[in-house]
């Protein structure tokens, strides 16, 4: 998973600890609201994207 793109990772993620009921319901989220979800969750994680400090 780590070498798909930003989206397929963000989906996977969330497929991976997300219940049924808040599945539905991110499924019905137009793509505006899926970005800003991903942005929020990324500033509320305090992880940016991009290389680790190891590289």
């Amino acid at each position: 998973m780590r070498k798909e793109d930003d989206t397929e990772q963000f989906f996977g993620l969330i497929e991976g600890v997300a219940g049924a009921k808040d599945l539905a319901v991110i499924d019905t989220m137009t793509q505006a609201e899926v970005k800003d979800l991903m942005a929020a969750w990324q500033k509320d994680s305090s992880i940016t994207l991009g290389e680790s400090s190891d590289s």
